[in-house]
Protein backbone atom coordinates (compact mmCIF):
# COMPACT_ATOMS: atom_id res chain seq x y z
CA UNK A 1 0.00 0.00 0.00
CA UNK A 2 2.68 2.24 0.99
CA UNK A 3 4.46 1.46 -2.41
CA UNK A 4 1.42 2.74 -4.27
CA UNK A 5 0.85 5.58 -2.53
CA UNK A 6 4.66 6.61 -3.39
CA UNK A 7 4.11 6.11 -7.33
CA UNK A 8 1.00 8.17 -7.17
CA UNK A 9 2.69 10.63 -5.07
CA UNK A 10 6.23 10.60 -7.00
CA UNK A 11 4.76 12.05 -10.32
CA UNK A 12 2.82 14.35 -8.44
CA UNK A 13 5.42 16.53 -6.56
CA UNK A 14 7.64 16.50 -9.26
CA UNK A 15 4.63 17.76 -10.77
CA UNK A 16 4.75 20.86 -8.34
CA UNK A 17 8.63 21.09 -8.93
CA UNK A 18 8.45 21.70 -12.24
CA UNK A 19 5.46 24.59 -12.31
CA UNK A 20 6.76 25.67 -8.27
CA UNK A 21 10.48 26.41 -10.26
CA UNK A 22 9.12 28.31 -13.85
CA UNK A 23 10.11 25.22 -15.39
CA UNK A 24 7.16 25.33 -17.93
CA UNK A 25 7.97 21.68 -19.51
CA UNK A 26 5.03 20.39 -18.26
CA UNK A 27 4.92 18.51 -21.44
CA UNK A 28 7.54 16.56 -20.05
CA UNK A 29 5.85 15.74 -16.97
CA UNK A 30 2.47 14.59 -19.25
CA UNK A 31 5.04 12.35 -21.39
CA UNK A 32 6.18 10.39 -18.14
CA UNK A 33 2.41 10.24 -16.97
CA UNK A 34 1.81 8.59 -20.12
CA UNK A 35 5.03 6.43 -20.06
CA UNK A 36 3.89 5.78 -16.31
CA UNK A 37 0.27 4.71 -17.26
CA UNK A 38 1.39 2.42 -20.45
CA UNK A 39 3.92 0.11 -18.32
CA UNK A 40 1.38 -0.31 -15.68
CA UNK A 41 -1.23 -1.64 -18.03
CA UNK A 42 1.16 -3.09 -20.18
CA UNK A 43 3.07 -5.34 -17.47
CA UNK A 44 0.65 -8.13 -17.30
CA UNK A 45 1.47 -8.81 -21.18
CA UNK A 46 5.15 -8.17 -21.00
CA UNK A 47 4.78 -11.07 -17.73
CA UNK A 48 3.55 -13.75 -19.99
CA UNK A 49 6.53 -13.12 -21.95
CA UNK A 50 8.45 -15.13 -19.07
CA UNK A 51 8.28 -17.95 -20.83
CA UNK A 52 9.73 -17.00 -24.08
CA UNK A 53 12.24 -15.91 -21.95
CA UNK A 54 12.92 -19.42 -20.75
CA UNK A 55 12.47 -20.93 -23.71
CA UNK A 56 14.94 -18.41 -25.56
CA UNK A 57 17.55 -18.92 -22.96
CA UNK A 58 17.23 -22.79 -22.97
CA UNK A 59 18.13 -22.86 -26.41
CA UNK A 60 21.72 -21.07 -26.05
CA UNK A 61 22.35 -23.33 -22.59
CA UNK A 62 21.85 -20.03 -20.50
CA UNK A 63 20.49 -20.21 -16.87
CA UNK A 64 18.88 -16.92 -15.10
CA UNK A 65 20.96 -16.31 -11.76
CA UNK A 66 18.76 -17.06 -8.73
CA UNK A 67 18.88 -13.78 -6.55
CA UNK A 68 19.91 -14.70 -2.84
CA UNK A 69 20.04 -13.12 0.75
CA UNK A 70 24.02 -13.07 1.48
CA UNK A 71 25.06 -12.94 5.21
CA UNK A 72 27.87 -10.65 6.29
CA UNK A 73 29.46 -11.15 9.45
CA UNK A 74 32.56 -8.61 8.25
CA UNK A 75 33.01 -5.19 7.26
CA UNK A 76 35.21 -2.88 4.58
CA UNK A 77 37.92 -3.07 7.49
CA UNK A 78 37.30 -5.93 9.12
CA UNK A 79 34.58 -4.40 11.98
CA UNK A 80 31.79 -6.87 12.99
CA UNK A 81 28.91 -5.92 10.77
CA UNK A 82 25.83 -7.52 11.57
CA UNK A 83 22.87 -7.29 8.71
CA UNK A 84 21.31 -9.47 5.57
CA UNK A 85 21.12 -7.95 2.08
CA UNK A 86 19.75 -8.75 -1.25
CA UNK A 87 23.91 -7.78 -2.83
CA UNK A 88 24.07 -10.60 -5.71
CA UNK A 89 23.07 -13.76 -6.39
CA UNK A 90 23.16 -17.11 -4.53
Amino acid sequence: MACLAAGIAYPLIILIAIVATANHFILDAVAGAVVCGIAWNVNGALLNLLVVEDWFLWILRLHKPEKGVLDWDEGEYGEKVEGKGVVGYA
